[in-house]
C-alpha cells in the first residue's frame, strides 16, 4: 500500500510529478539567498507559524460593532457536541488539487525546537495539503474534546511561537505574531528565513490558527512573502475565508487573550481617520488603461470626490444613507465592463456600522423587485463574506419568464473601523454565472490590497 502522505507530497493538480517543497527546503533556500546577498551564517531552526492574519484583509463570520469580534450568526447551526468532522466539511476549499487524509499533518509544527500540536488527542483529525513549486499549503482541522482544549491548543502555539522571538533571529528565522484583528478570530505567527530580503525563492512560513467551539484549525503556507510579509498573510488569511465559515456549525470562535507585547499588524475596532488621503490606492488591483477600448468614459475615471455617489435601491425604493465625513470614488470601464469603488468614512465606526445595517436591512427585505417594463425581474441575494469589520455581498441577477439572463451586477460592502467600502460590477462581469462565491472571491481578489489599506480608519492604524 502507498503512503499516503507521499503520495500527497508529490501531488500536481496537472497530473505531473513534482518535488515536494518541505520546511527544511525552505531553510535550505534561505541559506541560498543569505549566502548569496549578504554571506551571513545559514538559519538553522524549525519552520514558523502564521496564524490567520491579513495585510488588510480581515476576515469575519458576523457583524462587527466596533468592539470585540461578534459570536457567530446565530442563523447557523452550532453543535459543540459533535464527536466527528462532517464527511462534506469544505476543508480543501479554496485549494485547487489538493488531497485529503485523516492525519494530523500539523503535528510537526515547530518553533525553536517546541512542538506545540504534537501531543494532542483529537476525537477526529483531517488535513489537507498542496506541495511543489514555489508554494506549499498545509491544513489540518482538529477536532477537540472541548471547547476549552481548542483554545488551549491555540494559546499554546502562540506561547511556543513568543518563546521562538527571544533568541537569535539567525537561529530561528524572524518570528512574528500578529494577533486577532478587526473581525479576525484567530491569530497569524509569519516566519521569514530571508531576513525581509527580495527573493523568488520560498523562504516564509505563514500559519492561521482559528478555534471554534473544540475545533482548532491551523493552516501552514510556505511562500515568497520576505520582502512583503503582510502580503503573505492576506493571502493565506484570504483562502482561508470558506473554511472558517463552515467553522460556525463547531460554535462561536473563542480565540486565547493576546498579550500585547506580542507583534501586532492589525487595526483595532475603533475608529480612525475621518477624511481620506488624496492618494489612497482606490484603483488598486484593476487593469490598465491599455486595457481597455478607446472611447469617452472609458478605462480609469478617478479616484476623486466629483463622481456621483453609488446608489442603492431596493424594490422601487432609495436607500437614505446617513450623513457621511469624507468619501472617494473611481471607476474603470470598459464594452460591457463596468467596475466601480466608493470608500466613505463617517464620523465614527458606530455610525458606520449603522450604515451598514441601514443598507443591508433595505437589501434583504427586497429579494426580488418588481417586473419592469422591459419583461426582466431583478433577483437580489444578500450574503454575509467574511471580510473586514464585517461586509457582505449582494448578488442582483435578472430573469425573464423564471430563465436566468446574461445581466447583472454583484456588490460587496466591507467595513473596516469607520470606512465602508463600496465594490460594484456590472456588464459581463456583474454576476453572470450565477456562482456567487466565484463572484465574491474574484471581487475580494482584485480588491486585496485596498481592503488592506483600510486598516488606516481602525483606531489603531496599519
Amino acid at each position: 500500500m502507498s503512503d499516503p502522505i507521499k503520495d500527497l507530497e508529490n501531488f500536481n493538480p496537472q497530473g505531473l510529478p513534482m518535488d515536494p517543497l518541505t520546511p527544511s527546503e525552505v531553510r535550505r533556500r534561505g541559506d541560498r539567498v543569505r549566502r548569496r546577498n549578504n554571506g551571513v551564517l545559514a538559519l538553522g531552526a524549525a519552520a514558523a507559524i502564521a496564524v490567520v492574519a491579513t495585510s488588510g484583509v480581515f476576515i469575519n463570520n458576523a457583524v462587527d460593532k466596533g468592539q470585540e469580534p461578534a459570536p457567530a450568526s446565530p442563523s447557523q447551526t452550532k453543535n459543540a457536541e459533535q464527536a466527528e468532522i462532517p464527511a462534506d466539511f469544505p476543508l480543501a476549499a479554496g485549494v485547487r488539487g489538493a488531497t485529503e487524509t485523516d492525519t494530523a499533518a500539523m503535528s510537526g509544527l515547530d518553533y525553536c525546537g517546541v512542538t506545540p500540536l504534537a501531543d494532542l488527542d483529537p476525537a477526529d483529525v483531517r488535513s489537507i495539503g498542496l506541495s511543489g513549486g514555489e508554494t506549499s499549503i498545509t491544513r489540518t482541522l482538529y477536532l477537540l474534546d472541548s471547547s476549552e482544549a481548542s483554545v488551549a491548543a491555540h494559546e499554546a502555539i502562540l506561547d511556543a511561537a513568543d518563546a521562538c522571538t527571544d533568541g537569535d533571529p539567525k537561529d530561528s528565522g524572524d518570528v512574528a505574531i500578529h494577533r486577532d484583528g478587526e473581525g479576525w478570530p484567530g491569530s497569524t505567527v509569519t516566519e521569514d528565513f530571508a531576513h525581509g530580503e527580495s527573493t523568488t525563492e520560498p523562504s516564509v512560513e505563514v500559519v492561521n490558527v482559528v478555534s471554534a467551539g473544540p475545533a482548532l484549525l491551523v493552516t501552514s503556507t510556505i511562500g515568497s512573502w520576505s520582502a512583503d510579509i503582510n502580503a503573505g498573510v492576506g493571502s493565506v488569511r484570504s483562502d482561508d475565508q470558506q473554511v472558517m465559515l463552515a467553522m460556525n456549525d463547531f460554535g462561536d470562535y473563542d480565540a486565547p487573550q493576546t498579550d500585547t507585547s506580542r507583534g501586532d499588524d492589525s487595526g483595532d475596532t475603533g475608529s480612525g481617520a475621518s477624511t481620506i488621503r488624496d492618494d489612497f490606492p482606490l484603483a488598486g488591483g484593476w487593469p490598465d488603461d491599455s486595457k481597455a477600448e478607446k472611447g469617452k468614459n472609458m478605462g480609469l475615471q478617478g479616484p476623486n470626490r466629483s463622481l456621483a455617489p453609488l446608489e442603492f435601491q431596493a424594490c422601487g425604493e432609495d436607500w437614505q444613507e446617513p450623513e457621511y465625513a469624507d468619501r472617494l470614488r473611481a471607476d474603470w470601464n470598459n464594452v460591457e465592463d463596468y467596475r466601480s469603488r466608493q470608500l466613505t468614512t463617517y464620523a465614527d465606526a458606530d455610525t458606520a456600522v449603522a450604515a451598514v445595517e441601514s443598507l443591508i436591512a433595505q437589501q434583504r427585505a427586497c429579494p426580488k423587485d418588481p417586473v419592469r417594463d422591459d419583461g426582466y425581474v431583478n433577483n437580489r441575494e444578500v450574503r454575509e463574506v467574511p471580510l473586514g469589520g464585517e461586509a457582505w455581498a449582494i448578488l442582483e441577477r435578472d430573469t425573464m419568464d423564471g430563465a436566468d439572463s446574461p445581466f447583472g451586477e454583484s456588490t460587496l460592502v466591507v467595513r473596516v473601523g469607520n470606512a465602508v467600502l463600496v465594490i460594484r460590477g456590472g456588464g459581463h462581469g456583474g454576476y453572470p454565472s450565477g456562482d456567487g462565491q466565484a463572484q465574491i472571491d474574484a471581487m475580494n481578489a482584485q480588491a486585496a490590497d485596498v481592503i488592506s489599506s483600510m486598516c488606516e480608519f481602525t483606531e489603531e492604524g496599519c
